[in-house]
């Protein structure tokens, strides 16, 4: 019998509502009425109470190594939606213990809406064990101007360094085929 999990989903209705059970409740059975194995739960990491609220699903459930079993055949893998430094989201699944590991690796912590780099981001996560998965890679960031990300110095920075790349590379292979 094939699986299907949904690996991006919300659970409230907006990151800066509180944690409600009941809402929960809902996304559950919405999700078994739509033929779903399961889903990984990646509330926004800067969500208000994102931690009490894990905490509770992982205290009302039976929960190991980043999985809520729920019932017989269907799962809640638990995770984050983490902003980056260069606009855009990224989650991170894998168990609690990993994610509040990583959240702890940097000052400020990730869970206060601190942006790093995704190739921060990215060895980060490796190191604590996590899995990342780009959240929604073709929608152009919502983040207005000046917050350090999606701005147009950002932009700049990004292009200049994309070219530095090119250059490193192209030396590269000029040297090797002996030009």
């Amino acid at each position: 019998m094939p699986i299907a999990i949904d690996l991006h989903s919300h659970t409230r209705p907006s990151k800066k509502l509180p944690f409600k059970i009941g809402d929960y409740e809902r996304m559950l059975a919405r999700a078994a009425y739509t033929g779903l194995s399961g889903f990984a739960s990646t509330e926004h990491f800067h969500a208000t109470d994102y931690w009490d609220s894990m905490r509770d699903l992982a205290s009302r459930f039976s929960y190991k190594d980043g999985v809520l079993r729920i019932r017989p055949g269907f799962n809640v893998l638990t995770g984050a939606e983490i902003d980056i430094a260069e606009g855009g989201h990224i989650l991170a699944i894998g168990p609690l213990d990993a994610i509040e590991d990583l959240d702890g690796m940097f000052d400020p912590k990730l869970s206060t809406k601190h942006m790093i780099p995704a190739n921060e981001l990215i060895t980060a996560a490796r190191q604590v064990g996590l899995t990342l998965i780009g959240a929604h890679p073709t929608r152009k960031s919502k983040v207005p101007r000046g917050h350090g990300h999606g701005d147009a110095c950002t932009a700049r920075r990004a292009r200049a360094e994309r070219h530095r790349c090119r250059a490193r590379e192209g030396r590269s292979a000029g040297a090797a085929h002996g030009g």
